[in-house]
């Protein structure tokens, strides 16, 4: 079983996430792009230092607008880097587990919470949005899915 702890060390999630989703489809960009908006995240107004917690599909990335300087993505999944990554976008892509992976002096002006199929758990949500806020820069943003069904 792939269990995946938090920086608590408490058991978060055992089941792969977002992993499992059927990429690839020929609607998957109109879905991405609809739950996106939904939860005010617009790639296309982005600017500066971008962090993707959770590549997906590369959505969002593939849609940034030409002001983001620099764009770090952390996945997990290898198959997922494999299919997804775009070499020309020069992306820096960090294939490590977002609930473990630390960075040492980064700092960024967006940061995309994106790791999450189905559903979301409340001290899932905590546990990454506590753990990834100190990477922000002075005015830097925070975004997260808004539109998967939140459990206690």
């Amino acid at each position: 079983m792939n269990l995946i702890r938090n920086n608590n060390n408490e058991i978060v999630r055992s089941n792969g996430g977002s992993s499992f989703l059927a990429y690839g489809s020929s609607n998957w960009d109109a879905i991405c792009k609809n739950y996106f908006k939904k939860s005010d995240i617009y790639p296309e107004k982005m600017h500066g230092d971008v962090l993707w917690v959770g590549m997906g599909n590369a959505y969002g990335p593939r849609n940034q607008s030409k002001n983001v300087k620099t764009t770090t993505i952390i996945e997990k999944y290898k198959n997922i880097i494999d299919n997804f990554n775009i070499p020309s976008k020069n992306w820096n892509i960090i294939e490590a587990c977002a609930y473990s992976h630390e960075f040492k002096d980064e700092k960024f002006d967006f940061i995309i919470l994106d790791i999450w199929g189905g559903i979301l758990y409340a001290n899932e949500l905590n546990s990454l949005t506590d753990k990834y806020k100190k990477y922000l820069k002075k005015h830097g943003q925070l975004l997260t899915i808004k539109t998967l069904k939140i459990i206690n």
